[in-house]
């Protein structure tokens, strides 16, 4: 019973930072990359923003460092949720079978005293 009890907490803790970390992934692409990416493909084009070798210079380091290094943290939260909904199904599977090992036990059990 205890036990059935802390599954269904962790599984509700869990569930919970899964969802934080969906949240999350959602933030970084809204809020880093594509501003970012953005950014770069208006000083790429014909524009009266920033010209020149600076402008140029900027473009490289946004497209070769920043975007890769926000792109390496998105990768990141989106390997951790992914093993954390493997997690969450581990668990569940293993409660699952659990259930069904103790349940085949007693329904074994009720049928030798019932002389089944």
């Amino acid at each position: 019973m205890i036990a059935r009890v802390l599954l269904a907490i962790a599984r509700v803790v869990l569930k919970g930072v899964i969802s934080m970390l969906a949240k999350q992934l959602l933030r970084v692409a809204e809020e880093a990359i594509r501003p970012m990416q953005s950014v770069a493909d208006m000083l790429s084009g014909d524009n009266d923003v920033w010209r020149g070798a600076g402008a140029q210079k900027f473009v490289e380091v946004v497209q070769s460092m920043l975007i890769p290094g926000v792109q390496t943290s998105h990768d990141q939260i989106q390997r951790l949720k992914n093993n954390l909904d493997t997690a969450c199904d581990t668990i569940d599977q293993a409660d699952g079978d659990s259930e069904q090992i103790v349940r085949s036990r007693l329904f074994d059990r009720m049928n030798f005293y019932t002389g089944s």
